[in-house]
This record gives structure tokens, sequence and C-alpha cells, in this order.
């Protein structure tokens, strides 16, 4: 049987009462994206009531990007946001356009889910088909932060840390002494991995470039210290043969979005200052084919690019 992971469509509907309120229904189509919502009649700058968009790809078609909805222009209610090709990356509640209550949020399942139409005595949804995401992390928002005990899992699904937001404190480690342990990413190695390719954004990059003929394999690396109170502090550059200033610039920007994200060294219960070190490689492999026809040969080459991050 096919596991399917529901989503509600829009009515379809051009004039309804949201809330007490009278509503007209928005639709967006364009290249890039499908755009489906409400808005006010009185107002027809502010939202209201059900949302839908979808992205649209040259290879995948449309996908899921966000499903939710709108109380007078703020996020209210239940939502959803999806990574590419219909992979969910997160449920939860807004209120008053901030995160509230429990959200949960899940690793990309890495393959292309395909979206469907079901129709059913309630009208039509849409459906993500063959949908198996596992959870990275779940707990409570108050006021548009984490607050209490949050869970972490790795990308099996297992739990590998609890944190107290609370009072900023590691409650839980899998394989480890929360007495004794090294400075850690909230949330464990795979958490911290997608958050800084995500935050490097190479391939949005490599896409802006006129040219890409003089790109080399380089490195930049930097150190940076995790202080007593798990702040990253003191980063510094210590080795550098990227010349590209674009590639240069968010290899700066991404170690600085590492800031706040840690928890601290602790040595038989006191917490200790460590000095980590990450970088950044990036790999230009070149392939050579040649071509024989009956009076020529001819040769093309081709060049491919990959970013390599790495924390110690």
């Amino acid at each position: 049987m096919m596991n399917l992971c529901s989503i509600a469509l829009l009515l379809a509907f051009l004039s309804v009462s949201v809330f007490g309120q009278q509503t007209t229904l928005i639709t967006k189509k364009k290249s890039t994206y499908y755009e489906e919502y409400s808005v006010l009649t009185s107002d027809k700058e502010t939202k209201h009531g059900s949302y839908l968009r979808l992205d649209k790809s040259l290879f995948a078609g449309y996908s899921l990007d966000a499903i939710g909805n709108f109380s007078n222009g703020l996020k209210d209610g239940y939502w959803e946001i999806y990574y590419a090709f219909n992979n969910i990356k997160a449920k939860g509640f807004y209120k008053d356009d901030i995160m509230d209550s429990i959200w949960v949020f899940y690793y990309s399942e890495g393959v292309p889910r395909k979206l469907v139409e079901v129709k059913s005595t309630d009208g039509i949804s849409l459906q993500v088909e063959d949908a198996d995401p596992v959870i990275s992390k779940s707990g409570l928002f108050k006021d548009g932060k984490e607050s209490g005990l949050w869970e972490y899992f790795d990308k099996h699904g297992e739990l590998i840390q609890v944190f107290n937001h609370n009072t900023d404190s590691l409650i839980f480690l899998k394989d480890g002494d929360v007495n004794n342990r090294d400075a850690g990413f909230i949330g464990g190695e795979d958490l911290m991995y997608q958050h800084l390719y995500e935050a490097f954004r190479f391939y949005e990059t490599m896409g802006t470039f006129n040219t890409k003929v003089g790109l080399q394999s380089s490195t930049i690396v930097f150190n940076f210290s995790v202080d007593k109170n798990g702040d990253v502090v003191n980063i510094v550059e210590v080795e550098n043969s990227m010349t590209n200033k674009k590639l240069v610039a968010r290899a700066t920007e991404t170690v600085e979005s590492l800031r706040t994200k840690w928890y601290p060294a602790v040595a038989d219960g006191v917490p200790q200052h460590v000095t980590k070190t990450i970088s950044f490689h990036l790999k230009v492999t070149s392939t050579t084919e040649n071509y024989l026809g009956e009076n020529r040969r001819s040769m093309s080459t081709t060049k491919g690019f990959d970013l390599i991050i790495k924390v110690e």
C-alpha cells in the first residue's frame, strides 16, 4: 500500500466568507511558481485564508513549496514547508506571523516524490506519493524562539541529543557523557552539515558567475573558538588559496552563521574554551571526450564543480 502524505488543497471558489470576512481568491501562475491564496475583498493587499505555493522547475514540473493559512495578512494556524521535489521540511503552527506551539522538522529525502490529485466526497486534495521523511528535530516554539526540551535525531532517525533551550543545557547525548564532552553543534553533525551547505548556497552562487573557465581547485580554512557559554568567537582565516571573491565571501558568511548554535565543551562538569577548524574545498574536475567522424576528429572538455565542507 502506498504511504501518502496528505495536504489539503485550496477550494477553487472566487468569493467566500472566512472567519466572518468576505474574501476573494487570487491565483498567480508564473514561469517559476504557482501561487493560490485568498485576500480580503475590502483590501486586496491583505492575505486572509488558505495559502498554497508550488515551485516549478524545468526538469521536475510543479512541487510543493508551502501550504498554510493567513489571518489578516499574518501567518496563522497550521503550516507545512517543503524542500525541492515535494520533500517535506517542517510542519507546525504560526500565531500572529510567529512560530508557535509544537514544530517538527525533517531531513530532505533526497529523491523526487510525485504530487498527485485525489478526489473524495470532501473535494480535491493534493497528496505526496510514497513520502517517508526522517525527523531531524522537534520541540516547542514560544514567541518565535525554541523553548524547553527539544529532541534531535540523526539521518537514521536515532535520538542523539536532548537540549533544554530554557536553561541552555545539554540533557542527553547519545554515546557520550554530558559531563565530559567536546563542544558540539546543537542538533548533531547531520544537522550541522545541512546547515552549512544550505548557508553556503554553492550551486546558487555558481549560477551567478559569467564564466567558470578560470576556476581551479582551492581551499579556504578558518579557525574558530567555542567559548564556555557555547558562543562561537574569534573567527580567523588561517589559509586561503581560493581566488574567487564570491566564493570567499560565501565561505566567510557561512562561518559567521555558526554563531550561537553550539553547546560548550565540558570536562568533569566544568565548561571549557576550545578551538575548532572549518575548511571549504572547491573541487574542480575536467572530463575530456574525443569524437571521431569520417573526415575529422574533435575533442570536448567539460568541467565539474563540487564543494566539500569539513569541521574538525
